[in-house]
């Protein structure tokens, strides 16, 4: 259990945005361990309010490895060098395009 977000699998945080009221987390996972689904929406009580969805990949731990807050939307840089645009209130994907090396 993660002692700020208690309703949150018990890995450390390690980003947290509030964007529109909403508390976006990125969860640090180890590289050994395959959990792509590491960002989070969450209410200011704690509730989570969505999960992120995975993105296919050839990689075997694809996990989210940096989010930010860009005028409201949230990105999401994936393992394998996707950012993902994300609204923060729902969690649904509303981009995704590559980034360059």
């Amino acid at each position: 259990m993660n002692p700020a977000f208690p309703n949150l699998p018990a890995y450390p945080v390690k980003q947290h945005l509030e964007v529109g009221g909403v508390h976006v987390v990125l969860l640090a996972i180890p590289p050994d361990q395959n959990f792509p689904q590491n960002v989070f929406g969450l209410t200011e009580k704690g509730d989570v309010l969505w999960q992120i969805e995975p993105r296919p990949s050839l990689e075997p731990h694809n996990r989210y490895t940096s989010i930010r807050d860009e005028v409201g939307i949230i990105v999401g840089k994936t393992e394998d060098r996707y950012e993902r645009k994300v609204d923060p209130k729902t969690g649904k994907i509303l981009n995704e395009e590559r980034f360059p090396q």
